[in-house]
């Protein structure tokens, strides 16, 4: 019998083995749900809903939900936060904490702002959320910079540790477009730019390596210039050539292609 579960924490740290000092491959946000696989020790294997990640959490980090749960979360109304935002306990306004953007709030309620999490129903303080802009470009971007001097983390998905993919997502995810994982991935999505001068801004470029292996993403935010996470979230420079460092340290990341994903 098929077991699933929800993140009911801030943050999850999802790893590549049954191990604390297993590799960090992934977060996963407040609110997301996943399939549980097998189960070793005080460990789960799950694969997420939202871009069909594996990877192993701890059993203490799990909330198990039914399957009748499940579909009704996935078939129900949703919201996804824009930015931080502190939520409350509707039953205990001292039950209350800040969660992250690209958090998914199940069963939301938006006349109400409440959502329902496990058995707990919770509402999201005043201006808990923002109409965007209308043009999708615009809104990626202004997401985007939100996100800017966020650190870098291998296998992050927060504003408190980011990777180059993760970041993406996340910034897609806030924008209602759906993208995989990983950077190789993504690549795989929207429709090809043959040139840099024909991108728009909220096109995504890819970097490859000296194999040839896609190993870099990053949002294209026009007129020359490119935000991605390398060492923390940043705005550089980029030409048909690749990304230049504006310290003056030269190219970082050589240029592959470009995306259009909306």
């Amino acid at each position: 019998m098929e077991e699933f579960g929800i993140t009911s924490k801030v943050l999850i740290p999802v790893r590549s083995g049954p191990d604390h000092r297993a590799e960090m491959v992934n977060q996963m946000l407040l609110g997301e749900t996943y399939r549980i696989k097998r189960k070793i020790g005080g460990w789960i294997e799950t694969e997420s809903f939202y871009d069909g990640y594996s990877g192993w959490i701890e059993l203490n980090d799990a909330q198990g939900i039914s399957k009748e749960k499940l579909d009704s979360i996935q078939n129900g109304s949703f919201y996804i936060t824009q930015r931080l935002t502190r939520i409350y306990n509707t039953n205990d306004r001292n039950d209350n904490f800040l969660i992250l953007p690209g958090s998914t709030l199940p069963e939301f309620n938006k006349k109400k702002n409440t959502f329902i999490l496990g058995r707990t129903t919770y509402i999201l303080e005043t201006n808990g959320f923002t109409d965007q802009s209308v043009d999708p470009g615009e809104a990626i971007i202004e997401t985007a910079l939100s996100f800017l001097h966020a650190p870098y983390l291998w296998g992050g998905r927060s504003l408190f540790g980011i990777d180059c993919s993760g970041f993406s997502q996340i910034v897609f995810k806030i924008n209602g477009l759906k993208l995989p994982r990983d950077a190789g991935q993504q690549a795989g999505e929207g429709n090809l730019v043959p040139f840099l001068k024909e991108s728009k801004p909220g096109d995504l470029a890819f970097f490859d390596n000296e194999d040839g292996i896609i190993t870099h993403v990053g949002i294209l935010t026009g007129e020359g210039e490119i935000i991605h996470a390398s060492g923390n979230v940043h705005i550089d420079s980029i030409d048909y050539q690749g990304i230049s460092d504006k310290n003056g340290h030269g190219y970082t990341h050589k240029l592959r292609l470009i995306k259009s994903i909306f």
